[in-house]
């Protein structure tokens, strides 16, 4: 009984990773606005926008302006083509995203 029970809250006591066990991965030079949730197995991108309020619960794209309870993407702070250009005058050149990932991370998210 006392199994049955712990299975209904907690799961089979298989070893499967839960999303409690994902890492949370913030990068560098976003903005988050008040009261934002960010949930255990979130990725938010470089340079990306978190409105107040938002619950952040899955893989946000770089450059990404996101809102809303779960948050979604409402519109991208530049074109892949500006993208390239900011990269230039930030990162070196191994740290830069390319023209492919920045259109493949954005395919992901329409899935």
């Amino acid at each position: 009984m006392l199994r049955i029970l712990l299975e209904r809250l907690c799961g089979t006591f298989t070893k499967k990773k839960t999303d409690l066990d994902k890492d949370v991965i913030i990068e560098d030079e976003i903005w988050v606005g008040s009261n934002v949730t960010i949930l255990c197995g979130a990725h938010i991108s470089r340079d990306c926008v978190v409105a107040a309020g938002a619950i952040v619960n899955k893989y946000i794209p770089p450059y990404a302006i996101v809102a809303g309870i779960p948050a979604k993407v409402i519109k991208y702070r530049f074109t892949p083509e500006q993208i390239i250009e900011h990269e230039k005058t930030i990162y070196t050149e191994e740290k830069r995203l390319t023209l492919e990932e920045i259109v493949k991370s954005r395919e992901i998210i329409k899935k």
